[in-house]
């Protein structure tokens, strides 16, 4: 128990962290948004971390207290406004995300859940992305990135 409530206090700390990086942002004749979601293992089995996440390196170091980070899976998902899909997590966790349209700054509103795990809302800027703990997974836990094109 004591093991679930630090790390729902991580997850809280972490979903309060939204960091920047330059994605490109394109509004699609379709009003599409294509969301990538990124599913990471981080855990202490090495002091490394996938070429692949090499431009978040340092955030990783800020939110978390893990010395390896490796990539697992990329999914992506194509949404229209009010639209959801789901998508399998590793250890066949549902991931349901939904795309809820453009905010008054024109910023993607999103919402995710998984389970009982997670709850949220947030939105995207213009070339942003998020990173958010999530359960733990093998030897440590579960990071997801979303960044979104739209």
């Amino acid at each position: 128990m004591h093991g679930n409530l630090n790390l729902a206090v991580k997850m809280v700390f972490v979903l309060i962290c939204v960091v920047f990086v330059s994605v490109p942002v394109v509004l699609s004749n379709n009003n599409e948004v294509s969301i990538n979601i990124t599913a990471i293992m981080a855990s202490h089995e090495t002091d490394s971390i996938d070429s692949d996440l090499m431009p978040i390196a340092d955030e990783f170091k800020t939110l978390f207290s893990y010395s390896s980070y490796k990539k697992i899976k990329k999914y992506t998902v194509v949404l229209k406004e009010n639209q959801s899909d789901r998508i399998v997590l590793p250890q066949e966790q549902d991931l349901v995300v939904d795309y809820k349209g453009l905010d008054e700054k024109d910023n993607i509103a999103i919402h995710v859940s998984m389970g009982g795990v997670l709850n949220t809302d947030f939105t995207l800027i213009d070339g942003g992305h998020i990173l958010i703990g999530g359960p733990e997974y093998e030897d440590g836990v579960l990071v997801l990135l979303f960044e979104a094109k739209f």
